[in-house]
């Protein structure tokens, strides 16, 4: 079964335009399958977008849909000062093209694009003669060199996705969130998908790995011969606990090691799911479902049922954790050919 990623071409193109007096403008554009027609039409939606959103002197990056061509566009905005003008400076565009059917590939490298387009883009505007036009012999040069690089990585970055296969996927077990307990120490608070995928256990010698973490927030793995996890420690804020934090770890659990891929993807998936935890500012209660204070006498019914609904939330959250870094690593890494 092939990949939508083996099958079609990621990189189509790039392209570097500017809006000066005679409107958009194509500068240059690469390879011979982007010809001047198509760098035209991009060049001014490109520009069409930005001035309806009055923004098109900003400098930033962009992502942008070219429907008729089926591609997507990773934009960089930048300007050169022009005196006469009436701005005083002429925006610039420096874009690459991907095919619309693999728009993952932006999204799990945009940080790495993003710094090559600001660094291309430093590189052309040190080709600009005195005259104030660019040396289009140097420019092609650079962006010939620049498509070549994007080509390249693309090839290393199919590799890694053939590194990725379906039993890798299928080795992950679930997911477990644990907690400190006030008097008991760290527990196990609740796992999806749950027996038979992760005992019992299994689950507490997750949760006790909590202590590892010396308080210190951040990513760590333990491998055990039967099983292994990789773990994010945080911390929230409450009104209940001492310190008035409560110690929480929340814990892929794969049967043997995942690649490297996935990994970076799951702490990804993490950091969002802990944000979204330390933002709640009553998600804390949901831990103290079964402290004693449900059945207390001097808690308000309505502190009850707020307990309750926060114990529902957290599990649910778990639930959807797990069940869309599945969906999603299968569609990325491993995706059904149409």
């Amino acid at each position: 079964m092939e990949s939508k990623l083996k099958t079609q071409g990621i990189v189509q193109g790039i392209v570097f335009s500017r809006f000066g007096e005679k409107g958009p403008e194509p500068l240059y554009y690469c390879p011979e399958s982007v010809d001047l027609a198509k760098s035209f039409n991009i060049t001014t939606k490109i520009i069409s977008i930005m001035v309806g959103e009055n923004e098109y002197f900003s400098e930033g990056i962009s992502i942008l849909p070219f429907t008729r061509y089926k591609n997507v566009g990773l934009t960089y905005t930048f300007s050169i000062i022009q005196e006469n003008t009436a701005e005083g400076r002429i925006p610039l565009n420096l874009t690459i093209l991907i095919s619309e059917g693999v728009q993952e590939f932006i999204f799990q490298n945009i940080d790495h694009l993003s710094s090559k387009l600001k660094e291309i883009a430093e590189k052309l505007l040190k080709t600009i003669e005195d005259d104030g036009e660019f040396d289009i012999n140097k420019v092609g040069s650079i962006l010939k060199n620049f498509n070549t690089y994007l080509k390249e990585f693309e090839t290393k970055y199919l590799e890694l996705q053939g590194s990725v296969t379906p039993d890798m996927i299928e080795t992950i077990k679930g997911i477990v969130l644990s907690y400190f307990h006030t008097k008991i120490g760290p527990i196990p608070f609740f796992s999806f998908p749950g027996k038979p995928n992760i005992t019992e256990e299994q689950k507490a010698r997750i949760s006790n790995d909590l202590e590892m973490t010396s308080g210190k927030q951040g990513f760590f793995t333990r491998t055990y011969q039967d099983m292994g996890h990789f773990s994010y420690y945080f911390e929230i804020p409450s009104e209940w606990a001492r310190g008035k934090k409560e110690m929480l770890m929340v814990s892929y659990v794969f049967e043997k090691n995942p690649s490297n891929e996935i990994i970076n993807y799951l702490s990804l998936r993490s950091i969002k799911f802990i944000e979204k935890i330390q933002l709640h500012p009553e998600i804390y209660k949901g831990f103290y479902y079964k402290s004693g204070l449900i059945s207390s006498k001097k808690l308000l019914e309505e502190e009850k049922n707020k307990i309750k609904e926060m114990n529902e939330l957290l599990k649910q959250w778990i639930k959807s954790l797990y069940l869309a870094s599945m969906d999603e690593i299968r569609s990325i890494f491993y995706p059904i050919a149409d």
